[in-house]
């Protein structure tokens, strides 16, 4: 038995890193149908056609989309509805860098169509279908970010935007719980990706190309996350075993609650 069995899941930003590592995962665990969703047809097909070859029974659809775009989001929420789409994990997100003072009005608007606008609307399509389908179907999970505290001064619009969607997090909740319907989020830390890669030797940080090996190093956890331990996590909240959890937006591999990096351990003073 697997922790999302018969459950019919969409997943956005599914083209790679994050949300094609959660894709594979759910498939692991039993999931019935995939329908994925991200800009790039190439890379999206390219998983589709890879989590098929793995699990020959998974119906696995992928659909380009731009979440920027309304049309886009709008021709998803239609798919989904067709689709009979019982979860839904909003995992794609623009991670675009800006302080407050350099990020225009449109990048601005941008990352909130992403990181915000999009999940809204999907999730308000499909709790409009669910509403009253009891625990069988109707489950969301969120892909937030420990950056929604705050964040660096060169993610302001992003880390708005991810504060936003754990506020919405909580609402859909706390409004729909009665319903049958649970919405949680995850807040991860630093995850090793090909697009935090490709963040992390670009010009806003210009780190070399062993910085996850580094990063890896100074972790108290031991190394910083991958998509496989945000993909158990998440499939844990759409199961049966999360039953009992809505509303909570959960923090995972974060170093800053500990106080140190790894050796760097704190003795008793005489």
């Amino acid at each position: 038995m697997g922790l999302v069995d018969g459950q019919r899941i969409l997943i956005t930003g599914a083209s790679q890193g994050l949300g094609a590592g959660i894709a594979r995962t759910l498939a692991d665990e039993g999931a019935a149908a995939l329908l994925l969703t991200a800009r790039s047809t190439a890379r999206g097909s390219a998983v589709a056609s890879s989590i098929r070859s793995a699990h020959p029974t998974v119906d696995v659809t992928f659909l380009p989309a731009d979440l920027a775009s309304a049309a886009d989001v709008e021709a998803l929420v239609r798919a989904a509805d067709a689709a009979d789409v019982t979860s839904i994990v909003n995992a794609a997100g623009d991670t675009s860098r800006g302080t407050l003072v350099s990020t225009p009005r449109g990048a601005i608007e941008g990352t909130f169509a992403v990181n915000f606008t999009a999940p809204f609307l999907l999730a308000q399509a499909a709790v409009r279908r669910w509403t009253g389908g009891g625990y069988e179907r109707g489950r969301i999970v969120n892909v937030g970010s420990s950056a929604s505290r705050g964040g660096a001064a060169f993610l302001a619009a992003y880390s708005a935007s991810k504060a936003a969607l754990d506020c919405l997090t909580r609402n859909i909740a706390g409004a729909y719980a009665g319903a049958g319907v649970r919405c949680n989020g995850v807040a991860p830390d630093q995850i090793a990706t090909e697009g935090e890669h490709a963040v992390m030797t670009g010009p806003w940080h210009g780190r070399r190309d062993d910085w996850v090996a580094e990063a890896d190093r100074a972790s108290a956890l031991g190394r910083i996350l991958r998509p496989a331990d945000i993909g158990g996590l998440v499939a844990f909240l759409l199961s049966d075993a999360a039953a009992m959890i809505n509303g909570e937006v959960i923090d995972i591999g974060h170093q800053a609650p500990m106080g140190f990096v790894r050796g760097d351990v704190p003795t008793p003073k005489e």
